[in-house]
């Protein structure tokens, strides 16, 4: 086969070069060869606009920790609705933090990007957040895993060490300068107030908000005419919508959970398509669907437990909505094998395990399962081998030991 060599972007680009003191190549619309030399000219959200920026390297999905899953989704990307699911106590948040809050951080560090987020957080205070995130930091910088409770001085007879105390410290330094691309909200706000301040306090001051004129009265009033679209004064730049979870938002007058949480999507749609906000939801499993169904079986499979579209019965407008939706499960809850990998809580992986279902990826392949190893105390996640048979499971099953172990070192000491 003939060998076939691929010139880098910018080569590429000198054969290829808009200008308009050249003519069209044959074959193309002068008008469209226009605009291709004039494409930063043109709308962000415009076709010819984007692939320019592809081509600079300016659209590649933020890394998320988790090799094996960005083999399908390539990323987190900017203008992209993620609708994340589990039951209560699985890790959803913990597993969402690492993703796109904490690898999000890294990554727009490494790429030069600018990251913001608004960070809806209606389960944790922001105490409990910062002090789960220091566990990380203390995590990666000593690899010494320091519970968040230790962290508060929550547990009974149990104070924190001078040694602790310096790697905590600086933690925290880690955690306040990410605190800085952060607008934290722990109090509870309904869907418009969610939707109209992520507007005026972010991107009227990030871009230029375009809008259907009012008349005189209502401008005197302080209203503002319908949004048509953004002009971001930079394109490159990521702003994160997390929302933990969907649930627990106030409810607007007249609305239930159901509509409350199918306006706070129909609002996330409209910031993806005309602000390119990047959508994080987190959905607690519907109790009363196929969570209880599950639950109730007698005799649990691998295949009874896998997650599905009916899990997120309390609103379909979400998994309607998202463009990626994931689905978690903590298997040694029900199983003590699973696809071949040991669950016992003594010499297996234990509560370590979970399981993450690609249940819809509206831009390439879905149902995939990803085992990953979750370190619930640091906040880290791990991808797992995929085929534990002919894998080297040794080393995972010592580390869960020694998780678990860390429930008797860090209890309550009284007398």
């Amino acid at each position: 086969m003939e060998n076939i060599t691929t010139l880098p972007l910018d080569e590429s680009e000198k054969e290829w070069q808009s200008s308009l003191e050249q003519e069209a190549p044959e074959g193309i619309d002068p008008a469209l060869w226009k605009q291709w030399g004039d494409w930063e000219n043109l709308p962000s959200n415009e076709f010819l606009h984007m692939y320019k920026e592809g081509l600079k390297g300016h659209n590649v999905g933020f890394g998320n920790g988790l090799i094996a899953l960005n083999k399908y989704i390539y990323g987190t990307h900017r203008a992209r609705y993620y609708l994340e699911g589990a039951d209560s106590g699985v890790g959803k948040t913990t597993i969402s933090d690492f993703k796109y809050i904490l690898k999000g951080y890294e990554e727009s560090i490494r790429l030069n990007r600018p990251f913001r987020v608004f960070y809806c957080s209606f389960e944790i205070g922001k105490p409990d957040k910062i002090a789960r995130w220091i566990s990380y930091y203390v995590f990666v910088k000593f690899k010494v895993r320091l519970p968040s409770d230790y962290i508060m001085g929550r547990i009974e007879g149990m104070t924190v060490t001078k040694e602790h105390d310096k790697m905590i410290l600086f933690a925290y330094q880690q955690v306040l300068k990410m605190m800085e691309c952060i607008i934290f909200v722990d109090h509870m706000v309904h869907p418009t107030r969610i939707f109209e301040d992520i507007i005026t306090f972010h991107y009227e001051k990030e871009g230029k908000v375009e809008r259907l004129p009012v008349s005189k009265e209502d401008e005197k009033k302080g209203k503002k005419g319908f949004i048509t679209g953004f002009k971001p004064r930079n394109n490159r730049a990521i702003t994160i919508l997390m929302i933990d979870h969907l649930a627990l938002a106030a409810h607007e007058t007249g609305l239930d959970t159901k509509g409350t949480m199918d306006k706070l999507s129909k609002y996330a749609v409209v910031l993806r398509n005309l602000f390119g906000t990047t959508i994080v939801a987190i959905q607690q499993f519907s109790t009363d669907m196929m969570t209880a169904n599950r639950t109730m079986q007698i005799k649990k499979t691998e295949a009874s437990l896998s997650p599905s579209r009916l899990d997120f019965g309390d609103s379909k407008a979400t998994y309607r909505d998202a463009d990626v939706v994931f689905g978690y499960i903590r298997p040694a809850a029900h199983l003590d094998n699973f696809h071949g990998f040991n669950l016992s809580k003594f010499g297996g992986l234990g509560d370590c395990m979970i399981v993450n279902y690609l249940l819809k990826n509206r831009y390439g392949p879905s149902n995939k399962i990803f085992p990953l190893f979750l370190d619930g105390c640091s906040g880290y996640v791990y991808d797992l081998p995929s085929d534990p048979k002919n894998s080297d499971m040794q080393p995972w099953y010592n580390q869960a030991t020694e998780i678990e172990k860390l429930c008797q070192i860090f209890c309550p000491r009284v007398g």
